[in-house]
């Protein structure tokens, strides 16, 4: 790997942590999307859909955006990829340490590793970029503009 490209992955890596810290760190724009919004959804909020939704599923029934579902399901598919990454590095330290000398499966091994890697860095990406739009976006929602 070149040191360009070195140097590309660890920018690319330290931009999405700066930029989800400094989205997290803003506030949450899931903080008050329970509250009754401005304008034309306000209907839904003050029309008795609370009100049928608490008599159908109680008390406890809360107020579920599709947006935060959305976003909960690109969380959890990430993770998943995630979840991949580690079976694909597990796997690829089995090929090296049972290579028992051969080259040509160690060098599998290590080019899976560096694969696995590669994608590590996509999915770490895809989440801070899908953190940051639905923030930015839920934001501008909330805050009327």
């Amino acid at each position: 790997m070149s040191r360009l490209s070195r140097l590309a992955c660890v920018l690319g890596v330290l931009a999405a942590l700066v930029l989800g810290s400094a989205a997290k760190a803003a506030g949450s724009p899931f903080d008050n999307l329970n509250t009754a919004p401005e304008g034309p959804w306000q209907i839904m909020y003050e029309g008795g859909l609370n009100e049928v939704g608490d008599q159908v599923y109680g008390d406890k029934a809360e107020i579920t955006d599709v947006r935060i579902t959305v976003f909960h399901i690109i969380r959890l598919f990430l993770g998943f990829l995630g979840m991949i990454f580690i079976v694909l590095v597990v796997y690829a330290g089995w090929l090296w340490m049972t290579a028992g000398g051969n080259e040509e499966r160690v060098t599998q091994a290590k080019d899976l590793i560096k694969n696995a890697t590669i994608g590590l860095v996509v999915i770490l990406l895809a989440y801070s970029i899908t953190l940051l739009i639905t923030e930015t976006i839920l934001r501008s929602i909330n805050s009327g503009t």
